[in-house]
């Protein structure tokens, strides 16, 4: 096998919340990261999740309000990718669909573009609604597909510099049992 350094996005990739607006994700780009996603490991390989791509700014705007905080970068995207999936075709969807979102998000990022997860399941809009059925009566998502969240993709616009390593929290970390540190 060649050395594709993976552990170089890892260390370096980061949630990315202010994008360059002028600049588009190409087609080819844009089919890279879904290949990604639909290439992340699945329960019993069944790939139950889907991808609804959105490029229509006006969507794009409307997506960037699904929450009180935490969502308006969604506005600034030229592209954003909806994860969607269904409790009655797996019942590890939640697992498949973050496994999809995580590779996705390293496609972009090993092809220089930033990208950030907003959480939809389980989370609400100012007035109270269900952040998923905003997003459900958006774009006509039918009701037995959960919506797990919406990553945003593009070109950085400012710094992302690198977590260091000794920022991480090791302590997290056991062997063998959780009374044995793994440092």
């Amino acid at each position: 096998m060649k050395d594709l350094k993976l552990i170089d996005a890892i260390r370096t990739r980061r949630s990315i919340r202010i994008y360059h607006k002028d600049l588009p994700v190409t087609e080819e780009q844009l089919a890279l990261i879904i290949e990604a996603g639909l290439r992340a490991p699945s329960s019993m390989n069944r790939h139950t999740t889907r991808f609804l791509i959105i490029e229509d700014r006006e969507m794009l705007t409307a997506l960037g309000a699904l929450r009180e905080k935490g969502c308006a970068f969604l506005a600034d995207v030229p592209v954003a990718v909806v994860l969607l999936s269904s409790p009655e075709d797996c019942a590890l969807w939640m697992a498949d669909a973050a496994l999809a979102a995580g590779y996705m998000q390293l496609q972009a990022w090993d092809m220089g573009l930033g990208s950030c997860w907003a959480e939809v399941d389980g989370r609400f809009r100012p007035d109270g609604e269900p952040s998923e059925e905003y997003v459900r009566r958006l774009l006509d998502i039918p009701s037995d597909l959960k919506v797990v969240c919406v990553l945003g993709f593009g070109h950085v616009n400012g710094d992302a510099p690198e977590r260091p390593i000794d920022s991480l929290k090791w302590e997290k970390v056991h062997r063998g049992s959780l009374d044995k540190s793994y440092k």
